[in-house]
């Protein structure tokens, strides 16, 4: 892996809502990489050139290649003082 910073999302407690609707969505992403884990699956993008991981059911059907509409889910989302590093 090259080094560029890993943005790592928590399992199923993703701050990531992947959906189809594109008016829902605040940005459009490709997958570069599936990695299958039986009952969930590893989706692999980028993200303004850092490489992302988002966790998801191994029922959705994303192949590498596809791209696909995200959001985020606003009640997941911390923000943290970059000096103290607690949370605002």
């Amino acid at each position: 892996m090259s080094t560029m910073a890993l943005l790592k999302i928590i399992y199923f407690g993703s701050i990531f809502n992947v959906i189809v609707d594109e008016k829902d969505a605040i940005m459009l992403v490709n997958c570069l990489l599936v990695e299958p884990q039986g009952s969930h699956q590893v989706i692999i993008f980028k993200i303004s050139d850092k490489i992302t991981k988002l966790v998801i059911s191994g029922e959705t059907k994303i192949k590498s290649g596809d791209t696909f509409f995200i959001n985020f889910k606003q009640e997941k989302i911390l923000f943290f003082d970059y000096e103290s590093h607690e949370e605002i």
